[in-house]
């Protein structure tokens, strides 16, 4: 069983780094999303990922750090600034707000069977 992924468009891909796969934002029905990263350029995203009523994490990148952040982005969204410096400090944010939330929608045994897994007990019988 893998983790969650990380849904973003084509333009937030370059302002964090992941273990996780990263999927695009247009292929995705977020139900195996663990956070949404998003840019300015991206807005019309943000709704549907609401619309969803999952919960999930939304990270809203600043491109240009200097531009007033819109109102409905601070209500929803985490703002983060998309400049170089920020690249390491952007992905561990992203990471934990996606390990919380994966750790908060999957099963409690969930741990136990990955666990399980690992020690390569891959039968799952029936009766």
């Amino acid at each position: 069983m893998k983790p969650l992924k990380i849904a973003s468009s084509m333009t937030a891909m370059e302002y964090f780094l992941s273990q996780r796969e990263a999927v695009l934002i247009e292929e995705t029905d977020f139900t195996d999303v663990a956070a949404v990263v998003l840019t300015d350029l991206d807005s019309k995203w943000i709704k549907k990922v609401c619309d969803t009523k999952f919960d999930i994490p939304i990270f809203y990148i600043r491109r240009y750090p200097k531009d007033p952040v819109p109102e409905s982005m601070r209500e929803t969204c985490h703002v983060l600034d998309g400049s170089q410096e920020k690249l390491k400090t952007n992905s561990f944010d992203i990471e934990k707000a996606a390990s919380e939330y994966q750790e908060r929608v999957l099963p409690p045994f969930f741990d136990s069977l990955l666990c399980y897994m690992e020690m390569h007990h891959l039968k799952f019988n029936c009766p």
